[in-house]
């Protein structure tokens, strides 16, 4: 639905299942980041201006 409706809903859901539920997952805060980054791109608020800030101490940066 992300993908398919380019909301920034869609976006938020996919980031809090990819980095809570599927953390275990190999490359899910890459995935997670750029679901942020168009989040940004979407609505540039401060709100999906901090959630890039949380990216910023993950190793997979």
């Amino acid at each position: 639905m992300s993908d398919k409706t380019h909301k920034e809903f869609w976006n938020d859901i996919m980031i809090v299942l990819l980095v809570h539920v599927f953390n275990d997952m190999e490359g899910a805060y890459s995935l997670a980041y750029r679901y942020a980054k168009k989040n940004v791109t979407i609505n540039r608020s401060n709100a999906n201006l901090e959630l890039l800030l949380f990216f910023f101490e993950i190793p997979e940066k």
